[in-house]
């Protein structure tokens, strides 16, 4: 298994599979370490006219992005274990071709099988399979045409000794473990083992700060209570001006400039420590192309009005942007050629992973969407080695209100739970409505 991730053996009534539990939706990386290490402790190899491992899969899509993972992770690897897919065969004139692993989805493995039975030939693979891989074994609970094919295979190997490998997404599942190894326990009764890697969320964040943007008339508000302890009053018309001007939109923009000085000022002093000429670099997330173009005008207006004081380059990168466009940006960025790039919610997956340093949440994104944007692609934006980024999510008090759960459960994954006070409170007043019937939801 991976490396020096903590492995538990155990025993559940004399029935004993082996499962690999991961935490992530996509299990490529327990792949890496299970299922290419397979082969090489194989003897007899070249004898082999039939697969080894056989990896089970939901969909053609799904089986052809395995299959291709695995053969960029043979590659860094250096070796050749002859990975092959039923859902994208090679060339039929390639007779000396035959796969140690194959990968399929269920209709693919399910006519391969039907092939092998009509030829007589069943046998044989059952001989000389030694692995079977369930991807997403969690939906062996409710689907019948999974179980009934791992039922058929694992009538076709009684005389062979075949490990079921099963990948339980602990992410995604909706379903109890109990469950699944129950089910597992009616295909298979032969002795085997459970091989559970402990479950760990990647620590991706060196610091998560939420900054409040309120409505412009408690903005008004406060500055009018300010300046009434100052004995100087604001009129009516100072009132009008302030909540006029002071949107949350208008916050933002404020906040985006001070949490940018502050990176860069961060950055300087850590170059001086070190020696070194390296640009911080600043994505900035927005929720549409046009609030994108107003947060990077916005920027390049105030850098121009500042009389050398702020010394940083803006673009943008926008979801209808050009390939080349998309390529000339990522290379400034990673170049430091680019200090500041502003996206918006599309282009998040078009910028290069390990290329960024900081990222502020502009806006937060809709709860549809909440874990697809605030976990999966935060980790792909981290590099590989895991350089940890620097997160700021801008909270708008009247928009963001459903969004408060999420954020809770969001600290809490990523064990940064030193919340501020006063989203705490916002939080504590939102499930109070909630309960309470005073809140509805808004998606």
């Amino acid at each position: 298994m991976a490396g020096t991730e903590k492995i538990r053996y155990c025993n559940m009534e004399s029935t004993k599979h082996l499962f690999c539990i991961h935490p992530r939706s996509t299990p490529e990386f327990y792949y890496d370490w299970t299922v290419l290490g397979i082969p090489a402790n194989l003897t007899d190899l070249q004898r082999s006219p039939y697969p080894r491992v056989l990896i089970i899969v939901d969909t053609a899509k799904e089986s052809k992005r395995i299959h291709q993972t695995l053969l960029r992770a043979e590659i860094q690897r250096n070796q050749n274990h002859a990975i092959g897919s039923l859902d994208n065969p090679r060339d039929n004139t390639d007779v000396d071709f035959n796969p140690k692993i194959m990968i399929g989805a269920i209709d693919s493995i399910i006519s391969y099988l039907e092939t092998l039975i009509k030829g007589r030939t069943i046998t044989e693979l059952a001989s000389f399979l030694q692995y079977i891989v369930v991807n997403n074994a969690e939906k062996l609970a409710k689907d019948n045409q999974l179980y009934s094919l791992l039922t058929a295979i694992a009538g076709h190997c009684v005389h062979s000794f075949v490990r079921f490998i099963y990948m339980f997404n602990f992410a995604t599942s909706q379903e109890l473990l109990v469950t699944v190894v129950e089910r597992c326990h009616e295909i298979n009764r032969r002795g085997m083992y459970i091989e559970v890697d402990e479950p760990k969320a990647r620590d991706l964040f060196t610091r998560v700060e939420f900054i409040p943007a309120v409505s412009a008339e408690e903005v008004a508000n406060h500055q009018a209570a300010q300046a009434i302890a100052k004995e100087n009053p604001f009129s009516e018309q100072q009132m009008e001006n302030v909540a006029t001007v002071m949107t949350p939109q208008a916050q933002k923009l404020g906040f985006c400039l001070r949490i940018i000085q502050r990176l860069r000022e961060e950055r300087q002093m850590e170059n001086q420590r070190r020696r070194n000429q390296r640009r911080e670099r600043i994505l900035i997330v927005t929720k549409d192309t046009a609030t994108a173009i107003l947060v990077m005008i916005f920027l390049r207006q105030r850098v121009a009005a500042s009389n050398g004081k702020l010394q940083y380059k803006v673009n943008k990168l926008l979801s209808y942007d050009s390939v080349e466009e998309m390529e000339r940006r990522n290379f400034e960025f990673r170049h430091d050629n680019l200090d500041v790039l502003v996206i918006d919610w599309r282009s998040i997956q078009d910028v290069n992973r390990g290329a960024v340093d900081a990222v502020i949440m502009f806006d937060s994104p809709k709860p549809q969407y909440f874990q697809t944007i605030m976990e999966t692609e935060m980790e792909n934006l981290t590099s590989r080695n895991c350089v940890k980024l620097k997160l700021y999510i801008f909270l708008n008090n009247e928009t963001d209100r459903m969004l408060y759960p999420e954020y809770v459960k969001f600290l809490q994954k990523y064990k940064k739970k030193a919340a501020p006070q006063w989203f705490s409170a916002l939080y504590e007043k939102f499930r109070k409505e909630w309960e309470e019937g005073r809140v509805t939801p808004e998606f």
